[in-house]
This record gives C-alpha cells, structure tokens and sequence, in this order.
C-alpha cells in the first residue's frame, strides 16, 4: 500500500521528526520521499533539503542540497548519504556555528560522519577571512561535546610554519 500525505505534513518515530510539503510512503518496500522544505530533526541532529529519500527497513537514505547540523558543526552538502551509524556527504562546506557561514569555513571534497561522533574530512581546504589555506589531504575530528574536538590550524612561531604547534 502506497501512502501520500499533503499539505504542512509531520511524521514522527521514536525520538525523530520529518517535516515536509508532501511525504509518500510505501508500506511494503518501506521506502519514503519527502518533499517541499524537508527538515528531519533527531537527537542526533537536523537535515534540511528540498528532497529527502528514506528507507525505513534497510535505514539507508540520500539528500541532495542538504545542510546537516550535529553539535555546533553546520555541514552544507551537494549530496548528503547515509545508512545505520554513518553519513557520508559530497561537495561539502562545514563551519563551526549554527547559523550562517562565519568568515573561517572549511570545504571538502568528501566528509563522512562515523555514529554521529567522528568526522573524516578528505580533500580539504581551510577557509580563514579569504585566505584559501589548502589543498589538505584529510583529516579527523569529533563532535562529542565532551572531548576537544576540531582544532583548527594556527599560526605558530615561523621557524616551524603554519599548522598545529610541536610538543
């Protein structure tokens, strides 16, 4: 059986919530689209985008053109991925604020989020007040309010260069 909901449409499940314009649901292969202003919210965090595919049995799903919060980190993605436990994103732009861009961003070419907590950045470039400080190759971080978290590179005495300071 197919399900198709209209209008300012909101669906919940266990501690999430799925806002959209037009949420369709398929009983049996368990597969939902929404559309129209999607925002899904769970304790983990926040999806916006204007097209939100979900499979509710294999807890795989795809979002293109999505913002992701987690924590304080605001990720911007072309295409945003994700099945049990991981979120991969594509042609992404994340900063460390929830609301607009701060003049110190970073993009990537790749980005993938491990239970919520750990981010592997690949193919990045640091953004600082214009300054294009990269290409890196990767690098790792976690979004757990408990532990130090991303740490930016700074600037250091020059005889050892920028980057983060030895010892």
């Amino acid at each position: 059986m197919r399900l198709r909901f209209e209008g300012d449409v909101i669906v919940t499940w266990q501690q999430s919530e799925l806002r959209a314009n037009t949420v369709v649901y398929d009983e049996l292969t368990g597969e939902l689209s929404a559309q129209g202003a999607v925002r899904l919210t769970d304790p983990d965090g926040r999806i916006e985008a204007e097209a939100l595919q979900w499979n509710t049995i294999t807890r795989t799903g795809r979002a293109e053109d999505a913002l992701l919060q987690v924590q304080s980190t605001t990720f911007q993605a072309k295409v945003l991925e994700a099945e049990e436990g991981t979120s991969r994103a594509q042609g992404v732009t994340f900063w460390l604020a929830r609301e607009g861009r701060p003049p110190v961003y970073v993009t990537a070419n790749r980005v993938s989020i491990n239970d919520g907590r750990t981010v592997r950045v690949s193919g990045m470039t640091l953004h600082l007040y214009g300054l294009n400080l990269g290409p890196w190759p990767s690098w790792s971080f976690r979004l757990d309010r408990r532990t130090e978290g991303l740490r930016l590179p700074r600037n250091v005495p020059p005889q050892e260069g920028l980057g983060y300071p030895s010892g």
